[in-house]
């Protein structure tokens, strides 16, 4: 189960006695593996998630989100590693939720969370494709001493998805990393999944592909997805490469999160809203506001703040719409 730490399944944050009966009743009725996860990295808001997690019997997987800024450097990633040590996690997921890592960022990331965390925390790589870099990141990370790589099966994989199952188990085939698996296995489960596909194309935006913009934008398939949506439902399309390109501009602007939902959500809403109104934050979303003024004050004095509390900003979606609906007005 992906769990949002403090936001279970939602997009605000709730008590910490809802999180517990929350994964307790998630526990008792067969859920055994929760990737605990904080957009932002913020790992005070899954602290309470993670312990609930571990209490009930789970493994919890808290995941490390990957973005390439000013603020992300290889030092980092390390602390980042130190800290969920620190929080309990039984896995560190490093997860490109973009698919904008490159091969020997992925083997210098990997290597040196090993190295830092001395056996204390076992490493997954869980990398989507869009900038078609992620089968050749499984493979360094592998060298690097990555304990598990998330795949996919081939009809669903690469692009806005995983490096496929079958593609990694024939190259890792007979060498020391060897999977084990037989390929001849994966033919029926390959082709069910084929035909499950087949049903939903028609809802595929054209934008989910390999693509080496993701490299300039860094927005994840989902988000375009949403963009897209958007800009149809405002009868302009022509907008959408320009929405891309602002899209870097946003993310700057509210000091680099890495953009996943939530975050994707608000900084791809607001850089739809940019070039809808034809004017930078003519159009500010609550949410937005929010975000960005709570940014600017964290330059200033970062407040302390003791595990247990509340501190996940919320994702407002009406006011998403409501700013939407005024562009379009």
């Amino acid at each position: 189960m992906l769990l949002r730490g403090q936001h279970i399944l939602a997009y605000r944050p709730y008590t910490d006695k809802i999180v517990y009966k929350f994964v307790e009743r998630a526990v008792a009725n067969g859920i055994n593996v929760f990737r605990v996860f904080e957009a932002t990295n913020d790992f005070r808001n899954i602290e309470t998630a993670t312990k609930a997690v571990k209490e009930f019997g789970g493994e919890a997987h808290v995941e490390v989100n990957y973005t390439v800024s000013p603020v992300h450097t290889l030092e980092k990633w390390m602390e980042y590693a130190e800290q969920l040590i620190e929080v309990g996690a039984d896995w560190l997921s490093l997860k490109d939720a973009t698919g904008i890592m490159t091969p020997f960022n992925a083997y210098r990331i990997v290597k040196g969370i090993k190295d830092r965390a001395k056996g204390k925390l076992p490493v997954l790589l869980h990398c989507h494709d869009m900038g078609g870099t992620s089968s050749m990141c499984h493979l360094m990370a592998i060298l690097a001493g990555v304990d598990m790589v998330d795949t996919v099966l081939s009809p669903l994989s690469f692009g806005s998805a995983h490096p496929a199952t079958e593609s990694m188990v024939a190259s890792l085939a007979g060498t020391p990393f060897d999977t084990g698996i037989d390929l001849k296995i994966l033919e029926e489960p390959a082709q069910i999944t084929r035909q499950i596909k087949e049903k939903y194309e028609k809802y595929e935006t054209g934008y989910t592909g390999v693509s080496a913009d993701v490299f300039i934008h860094k927005v994840p398939g989902g988000m375009i997805s949403n963009m897209v949506a958007q800009l149809k439902e405002a009868k302009r399309m022509d907008l959408m490469d320009a929405a891309l390109k602002e899209t870097p501009s946003v993310e700057k602007d509210f000091g680099h999160p890495p953009l996943l939902t939530p975050t994707s959500q608000i900084v791809g809403v607001q850089a739809v809203l940019n070039v809808l109104a034809g004017e930078r934050y003519k159009i500010v979303a609550l949410q937005d506001r929010h975000q960005r003024d709570q940014r600017l004050r964290q330059r200033q004095v970062r407040p302390a703040a003791g595990p247990g509390e509340q501190r996940a900003g919320q994702e407002n979606h009406e006011g998403q719409r409501a700013g939407l609906l005024a562009a379009l007005r």
